[in-house]
């Protein structure tokens, strides 16, 4: 029989034939002319990657884990920018007890896959193994921010009881660090202030970091992020609470007025629920409520002058608004407040029953544009918007809204301190907003970090 040219000779494209025709056979359970295919493409000079991965699969599940490790280093110097034979190498060194150059393979596996999460967690734990716990926490938390789903997975009965476990445990790892950063919080307030003034906020960390149960004064009343204990549970507040009130109201024709000018001008009213630039949705709250029905929606659109802290490119458009707005005591806290918007709901349209994020804070509506038949519940009251009015409610207690009749609904949303907050617990919340803003900005994915530049600078084993 006429024999073919050698398999050095051989194109990319018959490589690839004779490689598919392998994985047919294995498929069809020939494994003897299955491996030997695999073998002459894996002696190849250069030897063809994926054979050599593929070998490396055999010998591990046959219990050659030495002869696998051998095989993914020839895959991952033929071909190095495959996430694949990295992660795959990182754990079989896992496995042989070779931990550090696994963490430094999972490493180099999640700057070629940024997607990665898996490898970001089993780097972080094993850099935090080492001792090395910044660069672990790092990890795990850029993680959680590439899938944000992670932060409820111990609960996710979709996913495996070993998987749940290995997060968990990475999840654990992360507070930890957190709570490192908190005590240092703790620390500077303890210097500034007595006992008594900051106990309320040193007991909001403990519940916080689970260290304490939560325990609500109303059973309506559920704030999903942070809960000042000990603090005036109330779902509305009036307008005698705040000498700042009739200041917001009497700016009401200047405010209207260039509400108005924004309307001729059909300005970009935005939905206020979306996805983020990755595409991912997190309609979801800590507490199960679930808005996906509004993401990206035209039915609940906002005009943002300020944003989780930052000013928008809007603030400039409206400068008698943001005039009235920056003569009020508002809250501030790096990346988080204030949040200064118009709000817009069309007719037909129901903001469904939520919690807000903390009880330290109210939520202040002013009524702009307030057609029949609006309305908005807090707690067990329902009120109603009045076109040059202010309402005031803290919006941890379970509130909806909703617009039944037949024109738009627009209302101008900001923030104030709940007034039972001290000024202790102001000073501790925003130290504790500014290191959580400089610690997710440090491991954002695609951000340059401590983390980052070993990636860049790692090469795994090589």
């Amino acid at each position: 029989m006429e024999q073919g040219p050698p398999i050095q000779a051989m194109s990319a494209e018959s490589k690839q034939e004779a490689f598919a025709t392998a994985e047919k056979e294995l498929r069809e359970g020939k494994h003897q002319q299955a491996e030997q295919r695999l073998q002459e493409l894996a002696a190849m000079q250069p030897p063809f990657a994926p054979a050599c991965f593929q070998l490396a699969m055999l010998m591990f599940r046959r219990g050659d884990i030495n002869a696998s490790l051998d095989l993914l280093s020839v895959a991952a110097e033929t071909e190095p920018d495959v996430a694949a034979y990295r992660f795959r190498m990182a754990f079989v060194q896992q496995k042989l007890g070779m931990n550090e150059e696994a963490a430094a393979n999972f490493t180099h596996s999640a700057r070629l896959d940024p997607e990665n999460v898996l490898a970001m967690l089993k780097a972080g734990m094993l850099f935090t193994a080492a001792g090395q716990m910044e660069k672990g926490a790092e990890l795990i938390q850029r993680a959680v921010l590439t899938e944000p789903a992670l932060d409820q997975a111990e609960t996710n009965q979709e996913m495996t009881p070993a998987a749940r476990h290995e997060i968990g445990a990475a999840l654990r790892t992360l507070n930890q660090h957190y709570k490192q950063m908190n005590q240092q919080i703790l620390d500077e307030l303890a210097g500034k202030y007595p006992a008594k003034e900051r106990d309320r906020f040193e007991r909001a960390m403990r519940i916080l970091y689970r260290e304490e149960k939560a325990e609500y004064n109303h059973p309506l009343q559920r704030p999903e992020f942070i809960l000042i204990p000990g603090m005036q549970a109330l779902p509305w507040f009036e307008r005698e609470d705040f000498d700042w009130i009739p200041r917001v109201e009497a700016a009401y024709d200047d405010i209207r007025g260039e509400l108005d000018v924004l309307l001729e001008e059909e300005a970009e009213f935005s939905p206020y629920i979306v996805a983020n630039e990755e595409g991912t949705d997190h309609s979801k709250t800590r507490a199960g409520t679930d808005f996906s029905s509004l993401v990206g929606s035209p039915m609940w659109t906002s005009f943002h002058m300020t944003k989780a802290g930052e000013i928008s490119k809007n603030y400039a458009r409206c400068p008698k608004t943001m005039e009235v707005m920056e003569s009020l005591p508002y809250p501030e806290a790096e990346a988080y407040m204030p949040e200064i918007f118009f709000s817009r709901l069309q007719p037909g349209g129901h903001i469904i029953p939520h919690y807000g994020q903390m009880n330290f804070r109210l939520t202040v509506h002013l009524g702009l544009i307030i057609p029949d038949g609006c309305g908005i519940r807090a707690g067990e009251e329902t009120r109603h918007w009045e076109a040059g009015k202010v309402l005031a409610f803290d919006d941890s207690f379970e509130h909806e809204a909703w617009n039944r009749g037949e024109s738009e609904r627009i209302v101008l949303i900001f923030e104030a301190w709940h007034p039972d907050i001290r000024q202790a617990e102001i000073d501790g919340l925003q130290m504790f907003f500014r290191k959580r803003a400089e610690w997710l900005r440090r491991c954002q994915p695609g951000g340059r970090s401590a983390v980052t530049a070993a990636m860049e600078t790692d090469n795994g084993t090589d």
